[in-house]
């Protein structure tokens, strides 16, 4: 099952018979309910990505080709991928009885099992990118000598670096923030490794740890998207009617518990027992996550893609930008769940996130490019010529004198110039 938790594929529990009371009104009587939950372990995710782009590489490298045919022949690894995900998806569910429970006879069976659509969608579509994107690593050579695949090269790894450079600065910012709030009960904070101390057992202490490092980018991408200034939350639907809370922002920060405000069904914020007010002054540095993060990464992609002019790099740098929003926000580790009529997702708030990453990619992408211009830095200069090769090019004979010409020593029996011999019907001199 942790595989498929990798890959962001959706763990259906189906309870085939619920009993609700005659209270319940259209909803008494036993009904079937059915529910899926949707979570990625991200470093598992990372690790199954480079998994992939390895083997299309590999695949790449043996038919060879133009960079086209080589990033098609790496997303090919995808298929199979894919294939064996589905089929993996029908032998890992199971089910078990619950024991007797309000509204539930005892004995019910809970069917617990990977949902086949997901499994094999999300395995494709991460063979598809990362495959494709190995099978053109090996046309590198190729890809620098043209102007165009060098800006494209330079744009997509621009983001990347983006979205690296953000996610490590984010998580290095949640760590000084979970020393500096030990009363916090936060992974990696004081109370966590005391638990870990605490552990029954080793394999338990293993366990938990294990547990926690899988969800690093997880924790890196919930702080990220704050930083720049979007908010996590939650938000659902519920018979039609759309519920929505944020949770984490500039402008709503958790600042200590306060009394629920006893709101309606659908009012969750106002049942919420925390206080909420405007971050404290030094959590705004944080800003510094996105600016560091784009300037060093669009920087890194002008350079590459030998930018001719801060223009150039401009527009580099802010296409890198736009590269960045699109991973930082479909990678986030959101929570996702389905039932019947009700789904929720707990996590980044996906149209203000997506705002403020492309603002962020898009600024301080075009500032980093502008910075890592090069004048002329876009001529690609000729290789020197070996010395061997000098040796053998031809050497054009003289056309004139110009008076800085090689002569030979005089002897006093050289040849005079035809200028100077005498006539031809001159008597020779007798000797």
């Amino acid at each position: 099952g942790i595989f498929f938790l990798f890959h962001h594929a959706g763990i259906i529990f189906d309870l085939p018979n619920v009993s609700l009371p005659e209270a319940a009104g259209p909803l008494g009587g036993t009904i079937p309910i059915s529910f899926t939950i949707a979570l990625a372990l991200m470093l598992g995710t990372a690790v199954a990505v480079w998994l992939l782009y390895r083997g299309g590489r590999a695949v790449a490298a043996q038919v060879g080709g133009r960079p086209v045919v080589r990033a098609l022949n790496g997303a090919k690894v995808a298929i199979p991928y894919a294939l064996l995900s589905l089929g993996l998806s029908f032998l890992v569910s199971f089910s078990f009885p619950l024991p007797p429970l309000p509204f539930l006879q005892g004995g019910q069976p809970l069917d617990i099992g990977p949902s086949p659509l997901g499994a094999f969608l999300w395995p494709l579509g991460l063979g598809l990118l990362a495959g494709a994107w190995g099978g053109l690593s090996t046309a590198k050579e190729e890809i620098k000598d043209s102007p165009r695949g060098r800006s494209v090269g330079a744009i997509l790894s621009g983001g990347w670096r983006m979205a690296w450079y953000g996610l490590g600065l984010a998580f290095i910012g949640y760590l000084i923030t979970a020393a500096l709030n030990p009363d916090v009960p936060l992974p990696f904070g004081p109370d966590y490794f005391r638990s870990v101390a605490d552990s029954d057992s080793v394999l338990d202490a293993i366990a938990l740890v294990l547990s926690t490092v899988l969800i690093i980018p997880n924790i890196a991408t919930l702080v990220l998207v704050p930083a720049m200034g979007g908010a996590l939350g939650f938000a659902g639907s519920a018979t039609g009617v759309q519920v929505s809370c944020t949770l984490l922002s500039y402008t709503k920060f958790p600042s200590g518990s306060a009394q629920p405000a006893g709101g309606g069904l659908f009012d969750v914020c106002s049942a919420l027992p925390i206080r909420f007010e405007t971050a404290p002054i030094g959590y705004f540095l944080f800003l510094l996550v996105p600016l560091i993060a784009t300037i060093l990464g669009a920087r890194r992609a002008a350079r590459r893609a030998e930018a001719r002019s801060t223009g150039h790099g401009a527009a580099i740098g802010a296409a890198s930008g736009v590269v960045f929003a699109a991973i930082s926000i479909r990678g986030s580790g959101e929570i996702a769940g389905v039932g019947g009529s009700q789904s929720f997702v707990l996590g980044p708030t996906f149209v203000t996130g997506l705002v403020f990453a492309l603002a962020w990619g898009v600024a301080g992408g075009a500032l980093g490019g502008a910075l890592g211009a090069v004048p002329g830095g876009g001529t690609r200069t000729q290789a020197p010529v070996p010395a061997a090769e000098v040796q053998r090019q031809p050497v054009a004979a003289p056309t004139g004198r110009s008076g800085f010409e090689r002569t030979r020593p005089v002897t006093g029996f050289e040849r005079p110039p035809s200028s100077e011999r005498p006539p031809s019907d001159a008597t020779p001199d007798e000797h």
